[in-house]
């Protein structure tokens, strides 16, 4: 064993993470400094194992921060990764078409219920008439009423309704004060007009827990932003609830780290765990959705079903700002189901090392189109067989 794998091996362990993940990361270091150093004089196995302890001390210090933070850390792969969903933007939008009536009535008593706030455009003053609840202004138990003040600039959070009538959501109008009897700052304030939630499902224990289950991942805001890479071995850190089988992410400290080694830990491979965890199976393929529709869609919790099958590549096209769109459909010649896309961002754009008439695994959210046609949302996928093989590690 050379000299740079026995040290590998040595600070993967000392740092508790897999050698897969500090390669990674040791690559990484390398592509940035390798022409600094060796312009500095050091030679190709100095520059290797410069990189080498410098990606150990990075991963050591991220652990670490994790720890501080009151985070744990997860080990396993998403299940599914859906599109964020912005609950504020879609409540602001909601609004908008209710007051697009111009029904001042409406307007006025959705002011004294504590839903909105009001601002309409004085020319005396060139300021602002401020409609608004009260109680909620005070931060008082909530009572229902209206009243008028005097503003000069609009708050940033306020949305144009006309060019004379502006208004912003509140925020909460139920609870002056939390459990802990701290108080709430949500309540009567300006609800902002981004509220960014992506839920994941992940399959995965904690670290140096041998007890496997999935998950419900949450992360809100910035994070939000982030897509996940499904059916990829890794850790993340991540902060879980007091109960139940929930965890909230956290900036600056949920940082997805992939490790092709813990491929070894899992119990089954993607396609065993995804049959077991998934809501249904699609044993025929994307022609079984309509009748998963006829047989689900009543259920109350719906939306938060997941279905998944095997599907075969059918195309593949680059995206214009990098990435690919990957088409999917039936491996059964006489199956009348549409062929779904699966969009690859940048990101995951080396994972595509297979062509067409691959086999993949898509797990995804079945819904029903205004034609009538059923749609399946895809949130995940992992390549069960490729017809141009890679050797990349991992699951194979």
């Amino acid at each position: 064993m050379s000299n740079i794998e026995t040290s590998m091996e040595r600070i993967a362990k000392n740092v508790g993470c897999g050698t897969t993940a500090l390669r990674g990361r040791m690559e990484l270091i390398l592509s940035e400094q390798k022409t600094t150093w060796s312009e500095s004089g050091k030679d190709e196995e100095q520059c290797t194992l410069l990189a080498l302890r410098v990606a150990g001390r990075q991963i050591k210090s991220e652990n670490d921060k994790v720890k501080r933070s009151g985070c744990t850390n997860f080990e396993g792969m998403f299940l599914t990764s859906p599109r964020y969903k912005d609950w504020a933007e879609m409540s602001y939008k909601k609004m908008a078409t209710t007051l697009s009536s111009g029904d001042e009535n409406i307007r006025n008593a959705l002011v004294e219920q504590g839903k909105i706030v009001v601002f309409e455009y004085d020319p005396e003053t060139d300021g602002y008439t401020k409609h608004s609840n009260a109680s909620l202004d005070r931060k008082d138990d909530f009572v229902a009423g209206r009243h008028e003040t005097n503003v000069s600039v609009l708050p940033k959070e306020a949305v144009e309704i006309d060019s004379n009538t502006h208004y912003y959501l509140v925020w909460n109008a139920t609870t002056p004060l939390f459990p802990s009897g701290d108080k709430n700052f949500k309540y009567g304030a300006a609800r902002p007009q981004s509220e960014k939630e992506r839920t994941c499902l992940f399959f995965g224990r904690k670290q140096g827990s041998s007890d496997w289950s999935t998950w419900t991942f949450r992360f809100s805001g910035e994070l939000a932003n982030n897509a996940w890479p499904t059916y990829t071995p890794g850790s993340i850190g991540m902060r879980p609830a007091r109960n139940g089988s929930t965890a909230y992410g956290k900036l600056k400290v949920s940082n997805f780290v992939a490790d092709d080694s813990l491929t070894e830990s899992f119990p089954a491979d993607p396609m065993a765990i995804v049959k077991q965890e998934a809501t249904e199976w699609l044993e025929k393929g994307l022609q079984d959705l309509d009748a998963y529709y006829a047989a689900h869609n009543g259920d109350k919790d719906w939306w938060d079903q997941w279905v998944a099958t095997s599907t075969e590549v059918v195309h593949i096209d680059p995206r214009d700002k990098g990435g690919y769109i990957i088409t999917v459909g039936d491996s059964d010649i006489e199956s009348m189901a549409p062929t779904v896309d699966i969009y690859v961002d940048e990101k995951e754009g080396d994972s595509i090392n297979f062509g067409v008439g691959s086999e993949l695994l898509i797990v995804g959210a079945p819904w029903q189109n205004r034609d009538g046609e059923m749609q399946l949302s895809i949130t995940g996928w992992w390549c069960i067989d490729s017809l141009s093989p890679v050797e990349v590690g991992g699951w194979d």
